[in-house]
């Protein structure tokens, strides 16, 4: 059973770090938010009646950052902490109000990254909860001003939201196939070519068995050999416990000649089963030297 594991996939020629906005609204204010397929929202969030969409955040540059750490990995499965973190530089009294105001609220928070990709975290069940803590710093140089979080835990990574591209596939050396040890070609990766197994007259042969592929062996019948003058039949019973499927008659070359199963005329291909009696029919003024039949048993 397959666990759905694959190489690492390529890293993409420019993956900058850091982010360049965020965006936040308290799930007070949301009717609804998209299923996330694939860990990708398509749709957009929907918003109460009255409400024109995100509050724009902002964060000293470079200071922004998103991340989802791995933690409670146990037998009920991993959570992840996601915290969206940045610097608000400023000293004022209506920021305090501002920020222990939202602080009142959940929130699902948009964050773009300077890949212009966006994660969405939170949801309507769980928000994030929002802090913010005054600093001056201890020297002439730091900024002062807030050190603000959105936290929460949850049981999924958050997931991506709007488009994102396609990863390139990872690379994988070529696939080469043998049959019976002798090398038959080389295909790429994840292909899936159709080998057709035909024998000499271009016929699908064989089936799956197992984790084989079997060919049967063609079998030959020598119902009669030597030489036949001033006669106009061979007659014979087959006493083998394995019923034939008869492919060909050759009667030493002639074109002319019949085969009676049971004084029934058969024409190939046809079935022997046990016991039957088997006559081959010929002109009188034929000299035959073999008569032969091949088939397979089935």
């Amino acid at each position: 059973m397959s666990t759905g594991i694959i190489s690492f996939p390529k890293n993409e020629e420019h993956n900058p770090g850091g982010n360049a906005a965020f965006y936040f609204r308290p799930i007070n204010d949301v009717v609804s938010i998209p299923e996330a397929i694939a860990k990708l929202i398509a749709g957009s969030v929907v918003f109460a009646s009255g409400v024109t969409g995100f509050f724009e955040g902002y964060s000293t540059p470079e200071s922004l950052n998103f991340s989802e750490k791995q933690v409670n990995d146990n037998d009920l499965g991993p959570a992840f902490e996601v915290v969206v973190e940045g610097f608000y530089p400023c000293a004022h009294p209506d920021y305090d109000d501002l920020f222990d105001t939202i602080a009142q609220y959940r929130h699902i928070v948009l964050v773009q990254d300077n890949n212009e990709r966006q994660r969405l975290a939170g949801n309507l069940e769980k928000g994030l909860r929002f802090t913010a803590n005054f600093t001056t710093g201890g020297k002439f140089g730091n900024l002062k001003g807030y050190e603000f979080g959105f936290t929460g835990v949850y049981k999924e990574r958050q997931p991506y939201y709007g488009s994102v591209p396609a990863l390139e596939p990872p690379d994988c050396p070529p696939v080469v196939l043998s049959i019976n040890g002798t090398e038959f070609d080389t295909y790429i990766a994840g292909s899936t070519p159709d080998i057709d197994v035909v024998d000499d007259t271009d016929t699908a042969v064989g089936s799956k068995v197992g984790s084989k592929w079997v060919v049967p062996i063609p079998k030959i019948f020598d119902s009669y050999t030597g030489v036949i003058v001033g006669n106009n039949f061979v007659q014979w019973t087959y006493n083998r416990t394995q019923v034939a499927t008869i492919t060909s008659v050759n009667f030493g070359g002639l074109t002319s000649g019949v085969v009676k199963i049971n004084a029934s005329i058969a024409i190939a291909p046809f079935n022997i089963n046990p016991t039957d009696v088997v006559r081959f029919e010929f002109d009188t003024s034929a000299i035959v030297t073999e008569i032969r039949m091949q088939g397979t048993y089935v």
